[in-house]
C-alpha cells in the first residue's frame, strides 16, 4: 500500500472512532501520515465523526446530514482503494467497472 492508500486508510479508521485521534488534529494530518511522519501532538482517544458532531451541538437536522455525508465519504475511499488496487494490478477494466458503477 503507498502513503495515499495508508493515509486513505487511517483517516476512515480516524473518522470512525477506531484509531487514535491526535490532539493537534488539524486538516494537514493526512498528509503527515502519507508521508510516513509521525502527526504533530500526542495521541488522544478516540472519538467517532457521530460523537464530533454530537459535541459540536448541531441541530439534529444539521448533524444527520454530517454524519450522512461522513458515510458516503467513507464507501467513496472504499471505491477508490478498489480502483487504485486494480490499477496497480493493471486491470484497467476492472478499474473502469469500479468508476463507473458498471459491475
Amino acid at each position: 500500500m503507498n502513503g495515499a492508500g495508508k493515509a486513505r486508510k487511517a483517516m476512515v479508521g480516524l473518522f470512525a472512532g477506531a484509531a487514535a485521534r491526535p490532539t493537534a488534529y488539524q486538516g494537514i494530518y493526512r498528509d503527515f501520515v502519507a508521508a510516513g511522519e509521525a502527526p504533530p501532538g500526542e495521541a488522544g482517544a478516540p472519538r467517532s465523526r457521530e460523537a464530533l458532531v454530537r459535541e459540536a451541538g448541531l441541530p439534529p437536522e444539521i448533524a444527520a446530514l454530517l454524519v450522512q455525508s461522513g458515510a458516503k465519504s467513507d464507501a467513496l475511499a472504499e471505491l477508490e482503494a478498489d480502483a487504485m488496487g486494480a490499477a496497480g494490478r493493471g486491470d484497467l477494466e476492472g478499474t473502469r467497472r469500479i468508476h463507473t458503477g458498471a459491475d
